[in-house]
């Protein structure tokens, strides 16, 4: 079960540890982390630098205040490829190969183990530093080949280290991190498991066989991870809090609790320092939240925690005594905090911030035993705050997903928007009251360019063909109103301000009110559109539309339904999202839905029925149908990570599968269910979102549930039901498709190179005022859910 951790924020007097002090203000760039090297008695602090690698952190006099000392970064010492977290394991690994002890440092493109000396100035410096992880690492006898950003390496309790990558969710182990000597080709790696989400891991620590990471707002755990392997169910790491605040720095009291498996988990919780009891489960504490800086008597708090990392106070470890906290009673322990104010990157054509205003802070921390606060008396300085929730600690059900994206608001007073299509510089929207209209953004928001022919006129889904030589584009727009004359054809003519269409004919789609239109996108492309209906279940094209249209010919039916709420294509394939079953005598009941696939509808002339869309195959069962309550919104979009259930990268994978994050997905917006439906069993009730369907992996993650009003203060919104998805494809990458048999994959039988989206930016449509049909008797004709309410609708972006 997701527990939602509620931290009780109470004042600074209530930090556990007290303030810290800076001991570096100088020449930082989104520092990463800080340890110090035992070397002698000189202890220096070294950090990794976000732009200058692994550097030391020199203490100069500070001219501003005279007679005290800043940290100042010594670009001198640097070892530029580690910019990433450091472990600082010299205690634990003191005088093995006859080293001082090692530290792990992450970089662009490999881990790096560094142990330190005495250089010519008298103070440490860099001795050795051996890459133990990189491109020509082996996995199952393969070279994993470039492989950027690996994050966080941990060592395990079967002393190999572990490590997570930036972009995705993987966790992999490097065999033999304390060889004395090794090649990084000689050196083997394994794939551990993953996020319970697969995607991005931030930080990785370890509390006895059990691998705890952090997510931007997440917690998930694998038990014993030290057995796993990928291929294992169990090494999915399953979700332990959600809705927190937490960012890079998670560290345990793995190698220094007295307990032999450790015990308590810190993380920065935004500019915080939290930890965590991991054997009660409903335990947290602010642990450090300030520190003071030169010239100031006042703790100033800090900025977002880029890093943490402890200092074990002897070499080797001194003797723990204190049972619940780990540290000896009356010892002193120290924690470093990097923090920088700066972390966002610039918006487009704004030139990148170079400001170095990385900070670095250590605190001395005299824990004693804690115990709980009790409302009977003043809140004491070491007690312990509590989660509100409580907690069924350990989970032992399936990881649950919370939505991964949020939604911004570009505009506000749409009415039911029923289409969102990008054309070259802006979306334009399919308004039921207004008409199909562009989207403009400045001088400010708001609607212009609207076509509405006739007073009737309600458009549905668009469809635009490519650019010409010229710019122009054909498109088309279907008339979704019951008195439907079918479909319009439109020039849409860019101009440098966002362009404007002209009607340049019209099309007899036949009997029936569409509601859609697609156009397939594959490497057998036809001059066609395809099109569906909110009436009858039939699936039709018209061929050359453009120039000398045909009738409507029928290519397929839905699978279950007498009509569909929005289709698209994937290549060749055409998804439909259906809307209720089919109707029966006493009427049709509108509930759920489904969606279905017409494989290979183009350029085929008749496909029979769609087939529903099934999820990954799950255990012995057979694959479940992909059911959502009222689909009415679907997009084929990018999905920008590499999907979760390929090999590790370096494993040769069919030339269909580009595995490096233009595969696309097909994202689904939904109506949801009404609030005390009936027919609806409370516990399956579903607030309206928007999902992915993973082509590659056939699996489906909630994508985006709210949006924010104000981003700036953090104003979010749950969306309405959604009746609208389009994409703004901002880049692109040319594929060349093999052919498919009986043509051998041979250099002249290569089809032409293809482009697929690399990223985009989401464009979702929503109207909080749509009636959601229950039980209906819909004896004639299938009914849309609708709203006789206008200017109720949004339009958010999600980057």
């Amino acid at each position: 079960m997701l527990l939602l951790a509620v931290v009780v924020l109470l004042g600074a007097a209530s930090a556990f540890a007290g303030p810290s002090i800076n001991v570096g203000d100088t020449g930082m760039f989104r520092p990463r982390g800080a340890i110090r090297a035992h070397v002698g008695a000189i202890n220096d602090i070294w950090v990794s630098d976000g732009a200058s690698g692994f550097c030391r952190l020199d203490p100069v006099p500070d001219v501003r205040f005279p007679g005290r000392t800043h940290g100042v970064l010594n670009l001198n010492t640097c070892f530029l490829p580690g910019v990433f977290e450091p472990m600082d394991y010299q205690v634990e690994t003191f005088g093995l190969n006859g080293s001082n002890g090692y530290v792990f440092v992450a970089g662009i493109d490999g881990v790096f183990r560094i142990d330190f000396t005495i250089g010519a100035d008298g103070r440490t410096a860099i001795k050795n530093a051996l890459p133990i992880f990189g491109a020509t690492s082996t996995i199952n006898g393969i070279a994993v080949g470039r492989i950027r950003t690996p994050q966080s390496p941990k060592l395990g309790p079967d002393g190999k280290l572990y490590i997570c990558f930036q972009g995705s969710g993987d966790i992999w182990r490097i065999n033999n991190p304390l060889s004395p000597s090794f090649t990084v080709a000689g050196n083997t790696v394994e794939r551990v498991g993953t996020s319970d989400n697969q995607k991005t891991l931030l930080s990785l620590a370890w509390v006895g066989h059990d691998l705890w990471m952090s997510q931007a707002g997440f917690l998930n755990r694998i038990q014993n991870a030290d057995q796993c392997h990928y291929q294992l169910p169990k090494c999915q790491a399953v979700l332990q809090f959600g809705k927190l605040q937490t960012q890079e720095g998670l560290q345990s009291d793995q190698f220094f609790s007295t307990q032999t498996d450790g015990r308590w988990l810190y993380w920065g919780n935004g500019n915080r320092v939290v930890r965590f009891d991991t054997q009660s489960g409903n335990i947290m504490q602010v642990w450090n939240q300030s520190g003071f800086v030169n010239g100031s008597a006042i703790p100033q708090e800090y900025t977002l925690i880029m890093g943490l990392n402890f200092v074990q106070p002897t070499n080797p470890p001194m003797q723990l005594i204190d049972p619940i906290t780990g540290l000896p009673n009356g010892a002193t322990s120290e924690m470093f905090v990097t923090s920088d104010p700066i972390i966002e990157a610039p918006p487009p054509g704004v030139p990148a911030n170079n400001q170095r205003t990385g900070m670095a802070w250590s605190y001395a921390a005299r824990p004693s035993n804690a115990t709980e606060c009790t409302p009977a008396s003043p809140t004491p300085e070491t007690c312990i705050v509590t989660s509100l929730t409580g907690s069924d600690f350990p989970p032992t059900d399936s990881p649950q997903h919370d939505a991964a994206r949020r939604g911004v608001l570009m505009l506000a007073g749409i009415t039911h928007p029923r289409g969102l299509i990008w054309l070259q510089s802006n979306f334009w929207v399919s308004d039921k009251a207004l008409g199909f209209c562009r989207i403009d953004t400045a001088p400010v928001a708001g609607l212009s360019h609207c076509f509405k022919p006739i007073p009737t006129f309600v458009p549905g889904q668009a469809a635009a063909d490519a650019p010409s030589l010229a710019g122009t584009q054909n498109l088309y727009i279907p008339d979704a109103s019951s008195t439907s004359p079918g479909i319009y054809r439109m020039l849409f003519v860019p101009d440098g301000t966002g362009g404007f269409v002209t009607q340049t004919g019209s099309l007899n789609s036949g009997p029936g009110t569409v509601t859609a239109i697609a156009m397939p996108q594959g490497p057998t492309n036809e001059a066609a559109i395809y099109f569906g209906f909110s009436d009858n279940g039939d699936i039709k094209k018209i061929q050359n539309p453009a120039t000398a249209p045909t009738g409507p010919i029928v290519v397929g039916h839905t699978g279950n339904s007498v009509g569909v709420e929005n289709l698209a294509f994937n290549g060749n394939d055409l998804y439909l999202a259906e809307l209720g079953p089919p109707p029966k005598v006493s009427g049709q009941l509108i509930l759920k839905g489904q969606m279905t696939v017409l494989k290979a509808a183009s350029p085929t002339l008749s496909r029979g029925n769609a087939e529903p869309v099934t999820r990954a195959l799950s255990r012995l069962q057979s694959p479940p149908r992909l059911v959502l309550y009222n689909p009415a919104a679907l997009a084929i979009g990018p999905t920008n990570d590499r999907p979760a259930c390929l090999p590790p990268l370096g494993v040769h994978l069919s030339i269909r599968v580009a595995g490096d994050g233009s595969d696309p997905a097909l994202y689904m917006g939904t109506f949801g269910t009404n609030p005390g439906d009936p027919n609806v069993n409370p516990p399956l009730a579903q607030l309206p979102e928007v999902d992915r369907y993973d082509f590659v992996c056939t699996t489906q993650l909630p994508w985006v549930e709210e949006g924010a009003l104000d981003p700036s203060l953090s104003l979010n919104a749950q969306l309405g039901p959604v009746t609208a998805l389009g994409f703004n494809i901002t880049a692109t990458r040319p594929v060349t498709i093999i052919p498919p048999p009986p043509l051998p994959p041979l250099p002249g039988n290569l089809l032409p190179p293809v482009p697929l989206p690399m990223s985009a930016s989401m464009a979702i449509g929503d109207d909080p005022s749509v009636a959601v049909p229950q039980a209906t008797l819909q004896r004639s004709k299938f009914s849309e859910p609708s709203t006789n309410q206008v200017g109720q609708g949004h339009i958010y972006i999600v980057p």
